[in-house]
């Protein structure tokens, strides 16, 4: 697994310029590949206490293209969104890990 960081707080890191503000959250990318990393992200993620500040959004992306939020994943819901470069759709949580076979 790779995790990136992209938004304000990446530009300002980047850039050195001052993108962050105190309403600022943290943008994170969790590159998966395989259904092994996946079982590995979602052991790490259970019962990770996430601060309220800064709020911190973590997309996961699979193989580089099906992503979806991690917050919207986690919570109660049987479907989640899932955003790829040829499409969006809603997809049975319970489905997911079948984006990495595909």
């Amino acid at each position: 697994m790779i995790l990136r960081m992209f938004g304000s707080h990446a530009w300002q890191h980047l850039t050195g310029l001052s993108y962050v503000t105190e309403n600022s959250d943290i943008d994170l990318l969790a590159s998966i590949d395989s259904p092994a990393e996946w079982d590995n992200f979602r052991r790490m993620m259970n019962g990770m206490r996430w601060p309220d500040s800064p709020r911190i959004d973590l997309e996961v992306v699979f193989r580089g293209d099906a992503s979806f939020q991690w917050r919207e994943f986690a919570s109660p819901g049987s479907e989640v969104l899932i955003k790829s470069n040829h499409r969006v759709w809603l997809e049975p949580k319970d489905r997911v890990e079948a984006l990495l076979h595909a």
